[in-house]
């Protein structure tokens, strides 16, 4: 538990650091009463997964975090609810789907690389292409 109140606590600081426009790691941060803690560095690839997480995250409970958050009668509550974003303004809400578009006939365009029809001749077993052969019948891959 340890570990992921570290990494958790080194995320979050990372996150308000880029924020506030900082280049570079997270300077050792003064914990009263202890030494200074060397934050662990997060990689570009797990700074990414964390946002990506949190939007989707926030996407499904942020609605609640903050309604509960203005509901509440401390001062400090009301003022954090203010600041957060509206859920829905985010784009990550779960369950939507985008309105289909008018059914309007596509202009016929010229067959490219990745339409042609695929070769009638023999082909050697195990193949990618003799597998979309007997995928997909003759006529059937449109």
């Amino acid at each position: 538990m340890n570990i992921l109140l570290r990494y958790l606590m080194s995320l979050v600081a990372h996150l308000a650091w880029q924020r506030l426009g900082r280049r570079g790691p997270v300077p050792p941060l003064r914990i009263p009463g202890k030494r200074t803690v060397q934050l662990p560095i997060i990689s570009t690839w797990q700074m990414m997964a964390a946002l990506w997480l949190m939007k989707k995250m926030w996407g499904r409970y942020g609605q609640n975090v903050k309604t509960r958050l203005m509901d509440a009668s401390h001062p400090w509550a009301k003022q954090a609810a203010s600041l957060l974003p509206d859920p829905a303004a985010t784009g990550a809400t779960p369950m939507t789907t985008a309105a289909p578009a008018a059914a309007a006939p596509a202009p016929a365009a010229p067959v490219s690389h990745d339409t042609q029809p695929l070769p009638q001749q023999k082909l050697k077993p195990g193949s990618v292409l003799s597998s979309l052969h007997r995928t997909y019948p003759k006529g059937a891959a449109s």
